[in-house]
């Protein structure tokens, strides 16, 4: 952050909070738009529970 000249303020802590925000809302988005609902219908179908992946949520 010293090449920003960020030094000694709170820019840092919130820019990299916000590095983790944007990866897991651009990971549900691409899983929402690349999984096909055929894919989803057939877990559903296999007996897969949808909590860990929940693309409707």
């Amino acid at each position: 952050m010293k090449w920003f000249h960020l030094n000694n303020t709170h820019a840092p802590l919130i820019l990299a909070g916000l590095n983790n925000t944007f990866g897991v809302f651009f990971m549900t988005q691409f899983i929402r738009s690349s999984v096909p609902t055929e894919v989803i219908e057939s877990m559903r179908i296999d007996g897969c529970s949808e909590r860990p992946f929940s693309p409707e949520s």
